[in-house]
Formats: C-alpha cells, sequence, structure tokens
C-alpha cells in the first residue's frame, strides 16, 4: 500500500510539474508576456489608459497580469509580471477588501493588522520577483524580458513610491529567525531604490565574452586565454585588480577590444566606489544618529578594521530589530533596507581590499568578525545562528581558529540560501534549466564570497 501511494504521489508531481512548464510555455507565446493592457487604477475604477492623460484620482498606472500569468499565481504559486504598484495594490485588495481585483483606496493600516494572512503571499512573490529578475537579465530575448521595457508597463515614480509601500509592509511581518530576509535585500538591491552596482552583470558579461572568444578562435588562442584570467579573476577572485588588468589586455591585444569588457569596468568602477558617505546620506534619511556618525568619521580618518567591525555591528543590531516598530518606525523601513544595502557592499569592498599581512592577529580575527556580520546582514543566518558563531568569534584570538568557525558559518549560509528560495527555485529550474546558475552567482555578489577570499588568504 505504502508503494502504491508513493507512486501516486510521483504521478501527480510529474503531472503538476508538466501543467507548469506548459503554463509557463503558454505564458512565452503572449504577445505583452506577462501582461495585460496598461490601466490607470483609480480608488473606484480601472480604466485603460487612453491618450497619455492621468487623471488627477489616479493612485498609478500599470499593467497587471494577464490571464495566464494569473493562472500561474492562482493554480501554482507562481508570480510573474512583478511590479511594486499592482502586487501591493492586490495584496491589499485580497486581505483587505476581499478580492484581489477590487478596486478600492490605499489603506495601509489595515493592510498591517492581517499581516498574518497576507504575509505568506508576499512572501512568495518575493522570492518569484528575485528569481524572475534573473531570469529577465539572462533570457533578455524572452517575451517576459522585452515585454518589461515596453513604454507603459509601468511607471518610475509611481513604481518608487509602491516599493516603499511594498517593502515597508514586508519588513513589519516578516521573520528573523526564518530564511525571509535575504530575498528582500536581494530584490532592493534590484529595485527603483538600490542604485547598487549588479556585480552578477558583470560575472555574466565576461563570461559570455569567453565563450565568444572559444567558440570562434579556440581555447589555444593567446587572446582566448587572456579573456579566460579576466573571466577567473572577476569570478573567484573579484578584486580592484580586475579593472587595471582589462586595461592592460587592451594594450597587449589592441586589435581586441571586446564591447562588454567596458562595461564590465563600469560596473566595477561604481562598486569600488561605493564609500562611507552614501551610508551616512542613507543614515540621515532613516534618522539613524549613530551609524551616520560613524560613517561620517570613517569618510575623514578612514576606514579601520576597528570602524569596519563596529559599523557592522551596528547595523546587524539594527537588521535584527527592523520589523519592531519602537525601534525602526513602518514608515522608515525601507530606508534601513537600503542602509543595510550600502553597508553590506561597502564592507564587502573594504574588507576584500585589506592586506592582511599587515594587520595584527587580533585586527584578523575583527575582520572575520566584521565579515560575519556582514554575512546576516545580508540575510544569508538566520539570527539564531549568528549569535551562536558571533559567540564563537568572540573568544577565538588565532586567525586560523576564527577561519574554521567563518567557514562554518558559510556552510549554514548555503543552506539558508536554497531555504530562502523554496519552492520557487525548484519551480524555474522546471520551466528554464538554467535559471540553477542563480545560486552561485547570487553567492558571487555576497558577503559569503567575501569570506571565501579572505579564508583563503588566511590558510
Amino acid at each position: 500500500m505504502k508503494a502504491l501511494v508513493l507512486i501516486l504521489l510521483s504521478l501527480i508531481s510529474v503531472n503538476t510539474h508538466a501543467d507548469l512548464t506548459t503554463a509557463f510555455k503558454n505564458l512565452e507565446m503572449q504577445s505583452k508576456g506577462p501582461f495585460d493592457q496598461n490601466v490607470l487604477q483609480g480608488p473606484l475604477s480601472r480604466e485603460p489608459i487612453i491618450g497619455g492623460i492621468t487623471p488627477v484620482d489616479s493612485i498609478f498606472q500599470a499593467a497587471y497580469r494577464n490571464e495566464t500569468a494569473d493562472i500561474l499565481a492562482k493554480e501554482y504559486d507562481f508570480y510573474v509580471g512583478n511590479l511594486f504598484t499592482t502586487n501591493y495594490y492586490e495584496l491589499m485588495g485580497e486581505y483587505v477588501f476581499g478580492d484581489y481585483r477590487s478596486n478600492h483606496p490605499l489603506d495601509h493600516q489595515s493592510l498591517l493588522l492581517e499581516n498574518a494572512k497576507a504575509f505568506p503571499k508576499a512572501a512568495s512573490m518575493l522570492r518569484h520577483w528575485v528569481l524572475e529578475k534573473y531570469y529577465v537579465e539572462h533570457s533578455p530575448t524572452s517575451k517576459i524580458a522585452m515585454n518589461f521595457k515596453k513604454r507603459g508597463i509601468s511607471d518610475a515614480q509611481n513604481e518608487q513610491t509602491f516599493a516603499y509601500y511594498f517593502f515597508n509592509f514586508y519588513l513589519s511581518s516578516f521573520n528573523n529567525n526564518l530564511p525571509q530576509f535575504l530575498p528582500a535585500l536581494l530584490l532592493v538591491k534590484d529595485s527603483p531604490l538600490g542604485g547598487l552596482a549588479a556585480l552578477n552583470r558583470a560575472r555574466d558579461l565576461v563570461a559570455t565574452t569567453y565563450d565568444e572568444y572559444l567558440l570562434i578562435l579556440g581555447i589555444d588562442a593567446p587572446v582566448t586565454r587572456r579573456v579566460y584570467q579576466i573571466r577567473n579573476m572577476v569570478h573567484n577572485q573579484l578584486s580592484l585588480n580586475v579593472i587595471a588588468e582589462i586595461d592592460r589586455f587592451y594594450k597587449d591585444f589592441p586589435d581586441d577590444k571586446p564591447a562588454n569588457f567596458e562595461e564590465v569596468q563600469k560596473i566595477l568602477r561604481d562598486y569600488y566606489s561605493s564609500s562611507a558617505s552614501e551610508i551616512a546620506k542613507r543614515a540621515a534619511k532613516l534618522g539613524s544618529a549613530q551609524i551616520k556618525k560613524l560613517a561620517e568619521v570613517i569618510v575623514q580618518k578612514g576606514a579601520s578594521i576597528g570602524a569596519l567591525y563596529e559599523l557592522s555591528a551596528l547595523v546587524a543590531d539594527m537588521k535584527s530589530n527592523i520589523a519592531d516598530v519602537k525601534f525602526v518606525p513602518y514608515e522608515k523601513k525601507t530606508d534601513a533596507l537600503l542602509v543595510i544595502a550600502a553597508t553590506s557592499q561597502f564592507l564587502n569592498k573594504e574588507i576584500e581590499l585589506k592586506d592582511l599581512s599587515k594587520l595584527k592577529p587580533t585586527e584578523v580575527v575583527a575582520a572575520l568578525a566584521t565579515i560575519l556580520n556582514s554575512i546576516y546582514i545580508e540575510g544569508f543566518l538566520i539570527k539564531d545562528n549568528w549569535e551562536y558563531f558571533k559567540q564563537e568569534l568572540s573568544t577565538v584570538t588565532a586567525p586560523k581558529v576564527a577561519a574554521t568557525h567563518l567557514s562554518s558559518a558559510t556552510d549554514i549560509a548555503l543552506d539558508t540560501l536554497n531555504e530562502a528560495f523554496r519552492p520557487a527555485f525548484d519551480q524555474w529550474v522546471l520551466v528554464m534549466p538554467k535559471m540553477s546558475s542563480f545560486i552561485d552567482n547570487t553567492i558571487k555578489s555576497s558577503a559569503v564570497n567575501t569570506a571565501a577570499i579572505v579564508i583563503l588568504k588566511i590558510k
């Protein structure tokens, strides 16, 4: 009997997978991908856009999911066509006004009161949202990708406004001891609010360049070997040296100037120009005097290991308490998320640039503790795991012992990443197998990668 049940469950699973794949393929056949017509959403009506005129009483303009995308959402909990406007408005419609398709005024407080019911759907939207963005970036000719670029799909100003609404709600409802923060951080980095360099795009661009040279000239060509070296630098041991290495490539191979390399350099310059002044600016908007003051000290005196650790500890504490309205007011939670995003990027960059051989053993341990905090503030560790490893590091004075603890933390971080995107990740890999690279790319653009680089230097 047990074997029969397992067989039946397996058949149901296969059929479900086949149905999801078919539904996704149907979506890619739609002229507007996942989107319906562009509309003006008002508190009492939803009207097609005519003549480009926005009525004064409209809440936003955007394109909702079409029927095919709606089926994916309702039957498979699989969200495409994600926008801050429509996602947030539909959440409010369903859990405040009883109908996700309803026309209604904005009532943020009532949605917050229903957070226990609404959060699971918001979390599912967010997981798929991050994965959809990755899909769009890696499948630029797909109907989904091309239709995100169409005029009228969304309004930039509306998206910025509703990004605050969505993140304020999400960060008021998530649990620090569940892997729910990481998707929010990844999404805000790639949102209208983030303005942060996309390192995964740099990695994809240089990988594409290498594949092209490999196909045309072969693996033994000197220029192919040099492109391969640059590819490995970007993928494995990213540092400021890559920018200069590309310039040397141009000198050594004047007849070869890969178009992608120019964008790779720009992305890396943006990344390595991230500064404490950006953190100070965002902290000022948040109203965090402590973080602002420390960031300004770093601007003036430089990024010592002690200052970096203190900054990481302050931001980790804020991340631990971000859901608490007494610690971070409801309307400021998105600003706190932006401080966290800017800080994690700054910390990773600064720690990677440090010459560990010139540091005292206690400073090296402090650097590793800073990385641990950064892994936590990015959401790769839940609070309980972070507190455990923080305690372990607090009793250590030898860098190699500290590195061992940090290595164990990175193993947990990978598990956290996988758990944070289940079951959405498995669904996306099913409909598009090359989505499996999402895990590796996400790790490579995170504090977990910083940890791996620094641990190698110590061992």
